[in-house]
């Protein structure tokens, strides 16, 4: 009997622990800011804020368009979509991806451009912990 007890107690906190977590609010992702990366203050940092701003603006149409032509894709089992058409939504894929990326490189080409040399050193810092998988900001 006693050992039932346990079980019990054990599972009714594992269940206000659930209940605890999806009903806590949650900090959504906030993407670092390059002006906090760069310690940037100055008239440079409105500019540079809203450069990135529009550039994000951007950025999210054209992932919302990738993930939808994808979602397209995978969806087309349904329907047996011929090859061809397959195809032609892989190509607007890549042709997508290959705009975004451009559209990345040539943002920090713009921004680098702006930057000390000192800047460019804490952004490139900040890049290989990005490429390396580290976490990008502190909690």
């Amino acid at each position: 009997m006693k050992k039932y007890k346990i079980i019990i107690w054990i599972l009714v906190i594992i269940n206000i622990g659930l209940i605890t977590f999806i009903f806590l609010p949650h900090r959504p992702h906030e993407r670092p800011r390059i002006v906090n990366i760069l310690n940037i203050e100055d008239a440079r940092a409105s500019d540079i804020n809203r450069k990135e701003l529009i550039h994000f603006n951007k950025k999210k149409k054209m992932m919302d368009k990738s993930r939808n032509l994808r979602a397209k894709l995978l969806l087309s089992f349904e329907n047996e979509l011929p090859e061809s058409q397959a195809d032609s939504i892989l190509q607007r894929i890549s042709a997508n991806q290959y705009e975004l990326d451009k559209m990345t490189y040539l943002f920090f080409k713009d921004i680098k451009s702006q930057c000390s040399e000192k800047e460019r050193k804490k952004l490139n810092g900040f890049f290989t912990k990005v490429l390396e998988g580290e976490p990008r900001h502190k909690k």
